[in-house]
């Protein structure tokens, strides 16, 4: 069996869609789409969002908090963990209620969402396909992402839109720093050789400098014969 570290680098490098929750709740475990395909996951979504932040070296919380201020939100926070990977929170569609500890949100990759379309009451029902996920006569959007992979989301596509704003935000704010962090060091300064501080220097007749001309031709002077 392929281990469960294993397992994360595996989804990332098959290309992150979203991570949903699973039926039963946190005993149901996470259902993890790629581009290439779906796993059902045993450990929970907030374990395996987790230990996806650690892959990268971060920390969820930081991250999470870091955003937030950013963004002026307190809940329901994208969380930008690396370049390609910035997990949008929203609903998942179910056709009933769910059930005590079961959870409904789950995270899309912003970059991966390719289309929002808008599901009004009374819409009928988009063809079925095996890589569509959840309940499109419960949702309120579908949302296409990479991999052929169709999301039924319990939130409006105004909604959805403004978490994809909310993404991008967060989204050049990480590669921005990581601009920053990239920039090549300024060379290291080793002074001015004598040529060209004559040419600094001011077309006058003073005593300064002349003075000053004395102590260059005297240290250059010193320079050669070192």
């Amino acid at each position: 069996m392929e281990k469960k570290a294993n397992l994360v680098q595996r989804y990332l490098e098959e290309g992150l869609v979203a991570l949903l929750p699973g039926p039963g709740g946190r005993e149901g475990g996470t259902l993890v789409l790629t581009l290439k395909g779906s796993y059902g996951d045993k450990r929970s979504l907030p374990w395996l969002v987790e230990l996806l932040a650690r892959f990268y070296r971060l920390d969820v919380a930081a991250v999470r908090r870091h955003s937030g201020r950013l963004l002026g939100l307190r809940h329901h926070i994208p969380l930008p963990l690396t370049e390609g990977v910035v997990l949008l929170p929203l609903k998942v569609a179910h056709s009933a209620p769910p059930l005590p500890g079961e959870g409904t949100t789950g995270y899309v990759n912003l970059l991966q969402i390719e289309e929002v379309i808008p599901l009004n009451p009374g819409d009928s029902a988009p063809p079925s396909a095996s890589s569509r996920h959840g309940d499109p006569a419960a949702g309120r959007s579908l949302l296409n992402c990479g991999g052929g992979q169709v999301i039924c989301c319990g939130n409006t596509a105004a909604t959805v839109r403004e978490k994809i704003r909310q993404g991008e935000a967060v989204h050049r704010e990480l590669l921005q720093r990581h601009k920053l962090a990239a920039a090549p060091a300024a060379p290291p300064f080793h002074g001015l050789d004598g040529t060209a501080l004559r040419q600094m220097l001011p077309s006058c007749s003073c005593l300064l400098r002349s003075f000053f001309l004395w102590l260059l031709d005297s240290a250059m002077l010193q320079q050669r014969e070192q």
